[in-house]
């Protein structure tokens, strides 16, 4: 069983003593690894685990965890003592503490972020709302994990910079999301949606009103979604779309359930009284005709965002 870490202050320099507590890295060091047979390996792993415990004194990370985190993502080849040489520790230990999900790490690295990748994602589309759902949707890929798999934070292994690898991961996310803007947007979300509205029901008065307006209410529902923010549509795309749990999107904008339910709610309100109001600035007086046509869009809102949203990924 390990012993107790304790740091201590000497001076300016936080020293780390345990007598077993450097065994979780040499338990998860590759066995091939030359580093083995380096001399005073055991002191210099517990001189720069003190240096990012203290670079990042709020965090909380049990040390067994970071060792561990970190002999896994050392190479066990010939350049493996170069890579330790090289390491950024201090950045492993912050990715490491968000991918464990410490509040304190996940908030140094929305600072981060605000730093190194805003100025990223404004050379591509300096639109507030583009910018704000891009570093969203980022997050989202960086702390939810998908299918089993670890958060993509952890793929982090500290061979460069955590900025410049964040800086990177932004790059990709928002470059993809322009070339799938490229399409018409109304027109990738049109296809199923009409042929949802073509459905016949058990309500003879409700197909008609479907088959009179289906195009009216089409392009009234796109171009709401569209006019929705980009948090308010990364919410909608993680509820509906991915599946996330409301604790799963919370650690995306570090809120609670009960905060998440509340801002989907009144999200997928303003998202049907957007659709209401842009088919009464369409039709005029027709739109007397339209609550039965809007509590059925009620009940289908669900599956209409799912298509809605999944095209614009």
């Amino acid at each position: 069983m390990l012993d107790t870490v304790h740091g201590s202050e000497q001076g300016s320099k936080l020293t780390v003593t345990a007598p077993s507590f450097t065994a979780p890295f040499w338990a998860h060091l590759p066995r091939s690894s030359p580093l083995h047979a380096r001399p005073n390996l055991d002191a210099a792993v517990q001189q720069r685990l003190a240096q990012a415990i203290q670079h990042w004194p709020s965090v909380r990370l049990e040390p067994a965890r970071f060792l561990a985190h970190w002999a896994q993502r050392l190479p066990s080849g010939a350049d493996a003592e170069k890579a330790f040489e090289l390491l950024h520790v201090e950045d492993l230990y912050l990715a490491c503490a968000c991918a464990e999900g410490d509040p304190e790490g996940l908030r140094q690295l929305r600072t981060t972020l605000a730093r190194a990748v805003m100025p990223v994602l404004r050379q591509v589309d300096s639109a507030p709302s583009f910018v704000d759902e891009m570093e969203q949707r980022l997050m989202e890929r960086l702390l939810v994990g998908a299918e089993g798999r670890a958060p993509r934070i952890s793929e982090y292994a500290g061979r460069g910079s955590l900025e410049n690898w964040l800086r990177a991961a932004a790059l990709r996310v928002a470059l993809n999301e322009k070339r799938s803007q490229r399409r018409n947007p109304e027109q990738a979300i049109s296809q199923e949606l009409l042929v949802q509205m073509a459905a016949p029901s058990k309500d003879v008065q409700l197909d008609m009103l479907k088959a009179r307006y289906r195009h009216d209410f089409n392009a009234a529902f796109g171009a709401a979604v569209l006019k929705l923010t980009g948090q308010e549509r990364n919410l909608l795309r993680l509820h509906f779309v991915d599946a996330l749990s409301l604790s799963q999107i919370g650690a995306v904008y570090q809120a609670d359930k009960s905060t998440i339910s509340r801002w989907i709610s009144k999200t997928r309100l303003s998202l049907l009284h957007l659709t209401r109001s842009g088919l009464e600035a369409r039709l005029g007086p027709a739109a007397l005709e339209l609550d039965s046509l809007m509590k059925w869009m009620d009940s289908q809102l669900d599956v209409s965002l799912n298509t809605a949203l999944r095209s614009r990924r």
